[in-house]
């Protein structure tokens, strides 16, 4: 379950020097592959929620 920073650093990497991935974009990818997000990882209005606590808890405006 521990990963070195190097192995850490590896799905980020083959994701920016992988030529093809471009239409990719916006993709979860882990240990180097396309992964599965799930139903809550893809709804909007959770994700809406989180940025506006997240925003509330750094004292910043929700829409900067």
């Amino acid at each position: 379950f521990i990963k070195t920073p190097q192995e850490g650093a590896q799905t980020s990497l083959y994701c920016a020097l992988t030529e093809g991935l471009e239409s990719l974009s916006g993709s979860h990818f882990s240990d180097c592959q396309l992964a599965w997000v799930s139903y809550q990882g893809r709804n909007e209005i959770i994700a809406r929620r989180l940025w506006d606590v997240s925003c509330d808890l750094l004292g910043l405006p929700v829409d900067w």
